[in-house]
């Protein structure tokens, strides 16, 4: 009679202590910062655990915060143009990684064109002055040590164009009125 009144104490008891012990479990909450060798954060760091397939990306501030299963496990931190590190978290909470660029070593590159276009020619160019005539512009201008005036329109179409030799700003009112 004595050990049948505390079974039902003994049960509770066990369910209780069960149910807490399988409650527990061993995930650990990591944190941290990833940034370069300039110590500029990283955003999108991929944070990738691959044992339980967990992963995360790195803020724009190059924070992070991933839940693991487990107390101990190992990280891959890597990023676009970044050698991957990585790194046994164990008894860490809050980490700091450094990534290091990549660098790739290119034996030659080779370009082909059958037609060879000039793309950019330099052009030095300085507006001197300009008026608004209807939709279009008339610039006085200076361009590689030559004097202009030319007219263009809202397309920034060159609609006529006048050489002029360089004098003094009040004796390009006449070209003006010869170009418009």
């Amino acid at each position: 009679m004595y050990i049948s009144s505390f079974k039902p104490f003994v049960l509770l008891f066990l369910c209780l202590y069960g149910t807490i012990a399988l409650g527990q479990d061993n995930s650990k909450i990591i944190s941290g910062y990833v940034f370069n060798e300039n110590l500029v954060a990283l955003s999108n760091a991929l944070i990738y655990n691959e044992q339980f397939s967990i992963g995360t990306t790195s803020d724009c501030l190059g924070r992070f915060t991933l839940q693991l299963p487990k107390a101990s496990a190992l990280l891959r931190f890597s990023h676009v143009s970044y050698t991957a590190q990585y790194k046994n978290i164990s008894d860490a909470n809050a980490i700091k990684i450094q990534l290091i660029p990549k660098k790739i070593k290119l034996e030659s590159v080779e370009i082909e064109s059958n037609d060879i276009v000039k793309v950019h020619q330099k052009i030095n160019t300085n507006i001197l002055d300009f008026e608004f005539y209807d939709e279009n512009i008339v610039l006085l201008l200076i361009e590689n040590g030559t004097h202009y005036i030319r007219a263009i329109d809202a397309s920034d179409n060159t609609l006529a164009e006048l050489q002029v030799s360089p004098q003094t700003i009040d004796l390009y009112v006449d070209y003006y009125l010869q170009i418009i």
